[in-house]
């Protein structure tokens, strides 16, 4: 898959979000505080963008799973029902894109990250140790400066995809982010299984440029940021507030 930058640019905080196109149909989901894109032919979610200034809110989890009606029917996931699969291909979870915890200053803020566009089928390891551990970064350092968050899921193999009948979507390898703080970043690219334990994150530091070779999309940092690689993930400061 390429996808292919345009010159205008949407500002989030200190970098841009470049509006691109695919040759499949793929559409820009504005959420209010992040956006998504979804890949229509397949229903797979594939990028998301956010911004983070200091947490102020502590509105509580909603779990209020659901289809997103503002895209088009053909592009949506069939069900908001779990993802329910045999036990002996492990257990997925409704993985968030953009976190619940990053969306609770409002109960709409907090709400919007449970539509399904920003939801993808993400194995319980992955989900709730090296790409939680990812969303713990976020909120601490984003009360130290305002952060730029840029992910997405990539599709490569189709022997795990156990959600095409009830969901009508693919499970993805593996999911990246890329976290800018003023002339810091750090980036990820994480599998989607049982490897992806807490201990083993600083194992899946990438440079944006090797995502960008991956996948095939334009990330939108500082070029001369796009070859950092730091040796350890950024350490948790002492007095952070995760709630």
């Amino acid at each position: 898959m390429k996808f292919q930058i345009k010159k205008s640019l949407v500002l989030i905080t200190a970098i841009a979000l470049v509006p691109w196109t695919l040759q499949a149909q793929v559409i820009k989901r504005d959420h209010g505080d992040f956006f998504t894109w979804t890949q229509c032919n397949d229903k797979t979610n594939v990028m998301f963008a956010y911004s983070l200034g200091k947490d102020d809110g502590h509105v509580k989890r909603t779990d209020d799973f659901r289809v997103d009606t503002a895209l088009p029917f053909h592009c949506q996931q069939k069900s908001s029902e779990p993802y329910r699969t045999a036990k002996a291909n492990g257990q997925y979870h409704r993985g968030h894109l953009k976190s619940a915890n990053s969306g609770d200053a409002t109960p709409e803020s907090m709400s919007s990250t449970f539509v399904m566009s920003n939801i993808v089928p993400q194995h319980s390891v992955s989900n709730t140790q090296a790409w939680n551990q990812t969303e713990v970064i976020e909120e601490c350092y984003r009360d130290i400066s305002p952060l730029s968050v840029v992910g997405g899921a990539i599709y490569t193999d189709k022997s795990n995809d156990y959600f095409l009948k009830s969901h009508g979507v693919k499970t993805p390898e593996s999911m990246w982010k890329v976290i800018t703080q003023n002339n810091l970043v750090i980036a990820w690219n994480i599998p989607n299984d049982a490897t992806a334990t807490k201990s083993m994150l600083s194992e899946y530091i990438v440079t944006v440029d090797e995502l960008e070779k991956l996948t095939g999309i334009t990330i939108p940092v500082p070029e001369k940021l796009k070859y950092t690689k730091p040796y350890t993930n950024w350490p948790i400061p002492k007095n952070c507030d995760r709630g």
